[in-house]
């Protein structure tokens, strides 16, 4: 009777009264075998697509181990494509992009790149078979992210814990006061108002609502009016303009010119006769 292979390992299963003087050999490369399924670690290049093939009765069969690292520089995602043999693996991607793993006729499971998992082949496929479950009081240092939905959650406690949707919802709730879009001033604010009442105007300022019960607007408009009237100084009782103002004196005479238009005001001074020929006689004496 001639060997057979067992299915999932590939190992030489020696007839009875066979291989006599070898089986010790073959035996061996068994138990080899098994040592690499059970305990082994392969890290495998990767620079694309590759397909792992298995032959029978090697104890060096590429990928038979418990535990694979994926690595290279993959500039897109790559499939990897094991025989269809039932098999446990644990992966490492560390490959720069997804890797998925699958047998030739299955869809198989991606990895994204830098995830560690686990995954089980029923002969056809291989399916994720890492734990769903977290043990109680662990420790995740680092970032999660969560593919779907968090079911399950305590009501949070302390400052640092996590919110359920029933507590985000009564929190959205209680800082909600009655009549919506109501402001605050500041964070310290205690009566939140609606705008008109919390927007003051002071001196010379004006504010109106437009478009009462619609899309209401607030307008603020100056109430001072400019009337081009000045003060001689800031107790000064009466504006007035600037010709009415501005006061000629002795010998000093005011012109307004552009009357209604581009006004211009000319000051002008003019000098007493007797002053002036007094003046001349001193300078012809000298």
């Amino acid at each position: 009777m001639a060997d057979s292979t067992s299915t999932r390992l590939l190992l030489r299963l020696m007839a009875t009264g066979e291989q006599n003087n070898l089986w010790g050999g073959y035996t061996n490369t068994s138990l080899q075998t098994i040592g690499r399924a059970a305990k082994g670690y392969q890290s495998i290049a990767l620079t694309g697509d590759k397909t792992i093939t298995h032959t029978n009765y090697s104890a060096s069969n590429e990928g038979m181990v418990a535990f694979i690292k994926f690595t290279g520089t993959l500039s897109s995602a790559a499939n990897v494509v094991f025989p269809s043999t039932e098999t446990v693996l644990d992966i490492w991607n560390a490959a720069g992009q997804s890797v998925t793993v699958k047998t030739s006729s299955g869809s198989g499971v991606a990895i994204p790149n830098g995830t560690r998992i686990r995954l089980a082949c029923d002969g056809s496929d291989f399916v994720n078979t890492s734990s769903s479950n977290i043990p109680s009081a662990t420790t995740i240092a680092g970032q999660v992210t969560v593919s779907g939905q968090v079911k399950g959650l305590s009501s949070g406690t302390d400052s640092t814990d996590a919110l359920t949707k029933a507590q985000i919802e009564a929190a959205i709730a209680a800082a909600s006061v009655s009549g919506s879009n109501l402001v605050l001033n500041s964070a310290t604010d205690t009566t939140p108002s609606y705008l008109n009442t919390k927007l003051l105007v002071g001196t010379g300022l004006s504010k109106t609502t437009n478009n009462g019960g619609g899309d209401e607007t607030l307008t603020l408009a100056s109430t001072v009016t400019l009337d081009g009237k000045a003060k001689v100084s800031s107790n000064d009782s009466t504006p007035g303009f600037l010709n009415g103002k501005l006061v000629g004196g002795t010998n000093i005479t005011l012109v307004e010119s552009s009357d209604g238009g581009d006004e211009r005001l000319t000051v002008n001074a003019s000098v007493d006769a007797d002053i002036e020929q007094a003046a001349i006689a001193v300078a012809m004496s000298i």
